[in-house]
């Protein structure tokens, strides 16, 4: 699917995932699956042309205040790695490397820009 330093997903964290669904079917045409997430809340998978291209989840299931925003995920070979490469690189780590079942080990870090990003060694799927 993609390759160490690629960008893997997209995902819109959001208040209102109703309100960015119909906004996004009506202006790029996304449709829109629902899968429950361990937390017990909804993570719904976006699809265009046929093929999954990103998610949305409810930031009312988050415990911390962030408003609404898009995460990109970067796909690393090794997370555990890269977290310590990121840290000696004057990187902050937002969110300690976490499995995530189906999907792989999942960070996120801010830069020493500031600007925030997740990273993600992804579990490999019998079909790639």
């Amino acid at each position: 699917m993609t390759n160490h330093g690629e960008f893997y997903w997209h995902e819109l964290q959001t208040r209102d995932p109703q309100q960015a669904m119909t906004f996004y079917a009506e202006t790029v045409g996304w449709t829109f699956y629902s899968e429950q997430m361990p937390s017990g809340g909804l993570y719904w998978i976006v699809m265009a042309s046929d093929k999954p291209v990103a998610g949305i989840w409810n930031l009312e299931d988050a415990s911390d205040p962030i408003t609404d925003r898009w995460m990109t995920y970067i796909h690393v070979d090794d997370l555990d790695d890269a977290i310590a490469s990121a840290r000696n690189n004057g990187a902050t780590i937002l969110s300690e490397p976490r499995n995530v079942p189906g999907v792989g080990r999942v960070a996120v870090i801010r830069e020493p820009g500031g600007a925030e990003i997740g990273w993600v060694t992804p579990v490999r799927h019998d079909m790639e």
